[in-house]
């Protein structure tokens, strides 16, 4: 696991949530918004994958 892996997730997850609520106030479409919510659901899943690494074995 790379701390500095999981650093930059959380940046850009952090990034990508100011964006959303940004475009959101600005008018953004459902299209725009989409998109960033599937980016953010990509970005959680592999943090999700780098903090809790599998079990050997299981």
């Amino acid at each position: 696991m790379s701390g500095r892996e999981i650093d930059d997730l959380l940046l850009d997850i952090k990034g990508l949530v100011l964006v959303r609520e940004i475009l959101k106030q600005r008018g953004a479409t459902p299209a725009e918004l989409e998109a960033h919510t599937v980016e953010l659901e990509r970005l959680k899943d592999r943090l999700a994958e780098l903090a809790v690494p599998a079990t050997v074995g299981s």
